[in-house]
């Protein structure tokens, strides 16, 4: 009922205003439910060790521009003295987040959606590397440009004003927002170094690494397939990616078009992302799919919305047909 109830309001009702509030309401459940996650999982026993720093936060560090090394390398040496009083500290901040979203306050809601977007915003730079987008390894199959930021880009719709959100017009940044990231995906994914030997390879078995055994055995074993077809499995995910940009764009997203990012978010989620780590212990969130699933949620039930509309004036139609044709025997 929390959730089932302004979703059939989003999809059923033809006033734009209530549709666009009921998405809103929906968006704002989803990002809290995924910040108390993002709490639960940053409590994980091993977020107290310094292996959180070692192992988490210094890898992805690396990935900053160069102008930010020095900034990263002081804040690793800050969090080192006392690694368990700040890792509170951060589930603390994530909790009060998620709370304040899954209120019906407004005040409390907005404070926490401001609070989400300047925390994300530090995340990003300090925590994860801005998600690897400055560097030449950069794709969404791995999660760039990061999943903290998609946070802060729902947060900040959510902030926008109901006016803004045009779902209908020609171009809704809420509704195209996904559009536009595949159409960077696909871009990025043309870097030389995916066509290369190991380039799609490798990011699999440094992944499969971080799986339970069975789902880790799946990985390993398309492995050599995916070596030595390189070449084709790249192509077809940039061309995926430029298919699921071209049936999203615009007021009438097609359904088909979800099937594929369903088919694609589930794909790279397993494969290249490891389930955003969370089987091993080490994944203090759920690395991207899930926010890219939020993110299209608008134009989705729009599609929906679309959908409904057809089937209730076909069955108009055909209720008609009937009466008219025994109108016309008598």
């Amino acid at each position: 009922m929390f959730v089932a109830q302004p979703f059939r309001t989003a999809v059923s009702t033809d006033d734009p205003a209530l549709r666009i509030q009921a998405i809103r309401t929906l968006l704002r459940y989803g990002l809290g439910a995924l910040w108390l996650l993002d709490a639960v999982l940053q409590a994980q026993p091993l977020m107290y060790s310094y292996s959180f720093v070692s192992s988490i936060m210094t890898p992805a560090l690396k990935l900053n521009p160069g102008f930010l090394w020095h900034l990263s390398d002081w804040t690793v040496s800050f969090i080192n003295r006392n690694v368990g009083m700040w890792n509170w500290a951060f589930v603390i901040i994530q909790l009060t987040i998620a709370l304040t979203l899954l209120t019906r306050r407004r005040k409390v809601v907005r404070a926490g959606l401001v609070l989400s977007i300047f925390w994300s915003l530090g995340v990003w730079v300090f925590g994860e590397g801005m998600g690897g987008t400055f560097t030449t390894a950069a794709t969404l199959l791995t999660g760039a440009p990061g999943a903290v930021i998609l946070y802060a880009v729902i947060a900040g719709f959510l902030l926008m004003p109901e006016s803004w959100w045009q779902l209908e017009s020609a171009v809704s940044l809420p509704r195209d927002f996904v559009v536009i990231l595949f159409l960077w995906g696909a871009f990025i994914q043309g870097n030389p170094a995916f066509w290369q030997a190991g380039g799609l390879s490798e990011l699999l078995v440094g992944n499969a690494y971080m799986q339970p055994g069975v789902l880790q055995k799946s990985i390993l074993w398309i492995v050599p397939f995916v070596e030595h077809y390189r070449i084709i499995i790249n192509v077809l995910f940039i061309l995926a990616m430029l298919g699921i940009a071209l049936l999203l764009f615009g007021p009438k997203p097609r359904a088909s078009g979800y099937w594929l990012l369903g088919i694609f978010l589930l794909l790279v989620w397993w494969g290249f992302q490891a389930f955003g780590m969370v089987f091993a212990g080490m994944g203090t969130d759920l690395n991207t799919p899930p926010l890219i699933a939020l993110l299209a949620l608008p134009g989705y039930v729009l599609a929906l919305h679309a959908r409904r509309s057809h089937a209730a004036e076909l069955a108009v139609k055909g209720e008609r047909s009937p009466a008219r044709n025994e109108a016309q025997v008598h």
